[in-house]
């Protein structure tokens, strides 16, 4: 269940909540895995204001940072 959400400036922000170990907080990328019903209690923190998203090809790879929108 998420018990709080928070929308960061900076990545050192970023980092620090990701690094506490309580409560445990999670990155939101789509939501879907952390919008199931689940007893764990968590805090999670949106990544947009963090910079551009970008998609980059490597190779046969496909790097996709984790503030690229669908556009």
């Amino acid at each position: 269940m998420i018990i709080d959400h928070y929308r960061l400036e900076t990545l050192e922000e970023a980092v620090e909540l990701l690094s506490r170990d309580h409560p445990p907080t999670y990155p939101l990328g789509g939501g879907s895995e952390l919008n199931k019903p689940n007893k764990e209690r968590y805090v999670v923190i949106d990544l947009p204001n963090l910079g551009p998203g970008f998609l980059e090809k490597k190779k046969i790879f496909l790097r996709i940072r984790a503030t690229a929108t669908p556009q």
